[in-house]
């Protein structure tokens, strides 16, 4: 009697086994791929807060009359709402460095409401109790991934005297 003749090719089991290990190493480079975009929006974000901080900061560097009248004491721009302007107990209409101190915040605010917005819900805070201690440049925004557990703040202080 004539043996059979072995089969040769693929059955199905070991195509589908296949296709099954195939498709969740595909899941698994998508998943690192999508990581990776994600990580490089955050870095886009974080080297945008560090520039609006280290701008604002040479700004004020260079008007130290401003600084030293308080015309940066307490001063908050949003990118949602105009700069709010609570001066300095020395920083009157027609102090030194007032309208320096407004129009580098103004500029500050531009580039925060630039389209597309550089750092969503971006913030900047600055204060600057005294002339003796630190002046305090916060950045701040908001995180298209809430889960996130990088801190979406930059804090920049500098002692400009």
């Amino acid at each position: 009697m004539p043996s059979a003749a072995p089969e040769r090719g693929f059955g199905l089991i070991e195509v589908l086994v296949t296709l099954l290990v195939l498709s969740v190493g595909l899941l698994g480079v998508a998943g690192v791929h999508l990581r990776g975009i994600e990580s490089s929006r955050m870095g886009y974000h974080r080297s945008h807060a560090v520039w609006i901080a280290t701008e604002l900061a040479e700004r004020m560097r260079a008007n130290r009359d401003g600084v030293a009248n308080g015309c940066y004491e307490s001063r908050m721009v949003d990118h949602a709402v105009t700069a709010t302007a609570t001066y300095g107990a020395d920083c009157g209409s027609g102090a030194e460095g007032r309208a320096v101190a407004d129009a580098d915040l103004a500029d500050v605010e531009a580039a925060l409401r630039s389209d597309p917005p550089p750092l969503p819900g971006g913030r900047v805070t600055v204060s600057c109790p005294d002339l003796a201690s630190d002046c305090t440049i916060i950045v701040d925004w908001q995180h298209d991934n809430p889960d996130s557990l990088d801190a979406s703040q930059y804090v920049l202080a500098v002692r400009f005297f």
